[in-house]
């Protein structure tokens, strides 16, 4: 190679690009400092997440009033489910990560088959291989954690770790982010209100999907489309969806109009 010739990238780098990375982190960062849905943000991240680190799929989960783990966002339906029967049997990477305060590592889910039986029935049939469990904290208490889910093995090097636990650390702040109220107080309040609206997103998507023969996912993009355009809360949106009353109409000519 002449000693002019520019070197050639990396095939194996894996690292987002500056400009990338620093596009998704000032996009999360305009949201915190408006009048934001904290479901709305945490959804925004998760599919953020999934673009910057190259992962196939991504949930949170954080604690409710009774120190129990809930899902709060998740990426596709296979995280849904990857999350949720770890919620189920208590078991897997995203409850060690919360139980032990720090990240749970498994770079091929093969190698280590007894550890989370259940779990690991589950991502084997969805395809999934690799997983971290990455600790969101707010000083020296565990709220939640976020998940990283791979179909190729091997796992993410140190520097994707380290962006994923930025992230995480944003997610913590977006949770958490209403100083004017006791800080403990607002934690448990703020979680718990988003666990609600979750639920409600959940009911909302399951109610379109039916009604206009959608996938949940497609559901929920254009319930979020729709939110966007008309610069709704996801969560008033999906209350609205679940009551029946005027923006539900609205919503639904929009579906109609947008499929002609």
């Amino acid at each position: 190679m002449s000693l002019t010739e520019p070197p050639q990238p990396d095939a194996t780098d894996r690292s987002p690009e500056p400009a990338s990375l620093a596009a998704v982190f000032i996009e999360l960062a305009d949201v915190l400092v408006t009048d934001f849905d904290v479901i709305d943000f945490l959804d925004l991240l998760v599919q953020r997440c999934t673009r910057l680190l190259g992962v196939d799929a991504v949930g949170v989960l954080v604690s409710n009033q009774q120190d129990q783990l809930q899902l709060i966002a998740a990426s596709t339906a296979q995280a849904t489910a990857m999350e949720q029967v770890q919620l189920d049997s208590k078991d897997g990477p995203g409850p060690d990560c919360y139980s032990a305060g720090v990240r749970i590592d498994c770079p091929d889910l093969r190698d280590e088959p007894g550890r989370w039986p259940t779990f690991q029935v589950v991502a084997a049939k969805a395809g999934y291989r690799a997983v971290h469990a990455l600790p969101m904290r707010l000083r020296d208490q565990m709220i939640g954690t976020l998940n990283l889910f791979s179909l190729a093995p091997g796992g993410l090097d140190t520097g994707l770790l380290h962006i994923g636990q930025a992230l995480a650390d944003i997610s913590t702040l977006g949770i958490a982010s209403q100083p004017y109220l006791n800080r403990q107080a607002t934690l448990t309040a703020q979680l718990q209100a988003a666990l609600t609206s979750r639920v409600t997103i959940e009911q909302a998507k399951g109610i379109m999907a039916e009604r206009h023969q959608l996938t949940p996912d497609e559901a929920f993009d254009r319930l979020r489309a729709f939110a966007h355009d008309r610069g709704l809360r996801m969560s008033d949106l999906a209350r609205a969806v679940v009551s029946g009353d005027g923006a539900s109409a609205d919503f639904t000519v929009y579906l109609q109009t947008a499929s002609q």
